[in-house]
């Protein structure tokens, strides 16, 4: 069984499909979503949709919780225009679109049970899997820091590898060049972290523009350059 793992797909969907055509993505597979389906990109409810197909048809899928479904969450619950004009305007806007331009407040039950089931992280054999980030600069327990789970960012000086041990975190939500992410693979094993966020919903930005998706056992990368 192959396991793969996918961050911040973000609306891509035509991309999203592509990557898993391309891989060859049977059900004897495991699939690990990182968070950031939703938001900047045309698709949002693209994303999502193929996701319930993927676990309808009898695919192994599982999905984290990212900070852009954190925040329409809150703009859901919070009622505030204030934060959902922020949402907004952070790649919401095209979240609504994609649903048919109906107001967030609108969003259909299966859809709003998805957001809100999502975890903020998972454990697989030697991976701990993120959408952002593990807070190694506290006295808590890193794994019990949920905020810091989807929005932290410039974590790595702080890694306690004696607490890590022999764990290698697997992560987005910090868009990175897809030479930088290589680089990143190449050490992987010292390092002990990934970041796979190829910023795929940058498509006229030098050096991103893509979804990366990466094989966990044999440490592999590939990378499907933005079709959206």
């Amino acid at each position: 069984m192959r396991k793969f793992a996918i961050s911040d797909i973000h609306g891509c969907n035509k991309t999203f499909n592509e990557a898993l055509e391309n891989i060859g993505l049977n059900k004897d597979d495991q699939l690990f979503l990182l968070g950031d389906y939703i938001d900047r990109g045309p698709d949002s409810k693209g994303v999502i949709d193929t996701i319930f197909k993927l676990r309808e048809d009898g695919y192994h899928v599982e999905c984290l919780l990212g900070n852009h479904e954190k925040m329409l969450l809150e703009a859901l619950k919070r009622c505030d225009f204030s934060y959902t004009r922020r949402w907004l305007i952070h790649g919401g806007a095209q979240t609504v679109d994609s649903f048919g331009g109906l107001s967030i407040d609108k969003l259909g039950t299966k859809y709003r049970s998805f957001f809100s089931s999502l975890p903020y992280h998972t454990i697989s054999d030697d991976f701990i899997l993120v959408h952002a980030g593990l807070n190694f600069d506290t006295n808590e327990d890193p794994m019990s820091l949920d905020h810091s789970k989807i929005w932290i960012r410039n974590w790595y000086p702080s890694i306690d590898y004696k607490w890590l041990d022999q764990k290698i975190i697997i992560h987005g939500h910090t868009p990175r060049e897809k030479d930088e992410i290589i680089r990143m693979n190449d050490d992987i094993e010292f390092m002990r972290y990934q970041d796979i966020d190829a910023g795929c919903c940058y498509r006229n930005v030098r050096g991103l523009g893509h979804l990366c998706v990466m094989e966990l056992d044999s440490r592999k990368l590939f990378f499907q350059k933005n079709l959206d």
